[in-house]
C-alpha cells in the first residue's frame, strides 16, 4: 500500500478514531480537523475560531490531496489491524510468548520481507507520579532488540533503554515513572 501520504501523516488520526470505535461521519470530521490544524500550523497560522472553517479548510485539504473514500477505507482497515494486535498484546500474561497476532504490521513497513531481517519497536505511555501524587503521561518508543520473546522481555528492554537516558533519570530523580498502556510495531 503506498497509500496517500497526508492520510499516512494522519495515521495517528485513524488510530484514535478505531480506539473510540468512531463511525464513519466522526473520522472525516476528525481528519478535516486533523488536515486543517496541521495546514494552519505548518504556515505559521492561528486555528480559526469556527470550527465550520476549520472542517471547510480541511475538506478542501483533502480533496486537494486526492483522498477517496477507498483511502479512508485502506487507512481504517489498517487501524482495525493494529487496534486488535494492541488488545491481544494486553491480553497476553507477562510471561506469554508473544505472538505475530499481538504484534502490529502495518503495510508499509520496511522489514517483511524474507530477505530482510524483523526489526521492531515498542510505543510505552509512562505515568509520572511526582511526590504530590500529580500524574503526567509522556508516549516514548524504544526498538527492540532481537528476536521477541516475551511480554517482560520487552518491557525490560524498554526500562533498559529510559535507564541509559540522562533526561528520564532526571525525570525519575523527581517523580515515580511506571508503564501505563503499550503496544508494538513491525517497523
Amino acid at each position: 500500500m503506498a497509500g496517500n501520504p497526508l492520510l499516512r501523516g494522519l495515521f495517528g488520526t485513524f488510530q484514535e478514531s478505531a480506539a473510540a470505535g468512531a463511525d464513519t461521519a466522526s473520522i472525516w470530521s476528525s481528519l478535516r480537523s486533523a488536515a486543517a490544524t496541521w495546514w494552519y500550523g505548518a504556515n505559521g497560522l492561528p486555528l480559526p475560531s469556527s470550527e465550520s472553517v476549520l472542517q471547510s479548510t480541511g475538506a478542501s485539504l483533502l480533496h486537494e490531496q486526492g483522498v477517496t473514500i477507498f483511502n479512508v477505507n485502506q487507512y481504517r482497515s489498517q487501524a482495525g489491524a493494529w487496534a486488535q494486535a494492541k488488545a491481544n498484546l494486553q491480553a497476553l500474561n507477562p510471561a506469554d510468548q508473544i505472538t505475530g497476532n499481538a504484534i502490529y504490521t502495518p503495510e508499509w513497513a520496511k522489514t517483511v520481507s524474507a530477505g530482510v531481517p524483523d526489526r521492531y519497536r515498542i510505543r510505552v505511555q509512562w505515568q509520572w507520579t511526582n511526590a504530590l501524587g500529580e500524574t503526567t503521561p509522556e508516549w516514548k518508543t524504544y526498538e527492540l532488540n532481537g528476536p521477541l520473546s516475551s511480554v517482560n522481555n520487552a518491557i525490560s528492554q524498554v526500562y533498559s533503554a529510559a535507564t541509559g537516558n540522562d533526561c528520564w533519570v532526571a525525570m525519575a530523580n523527581l517523580s515515580t515513572p511506571s508503564i501505563t498502556d503499550y503496544e508494538i510495531e513491525q517497523i
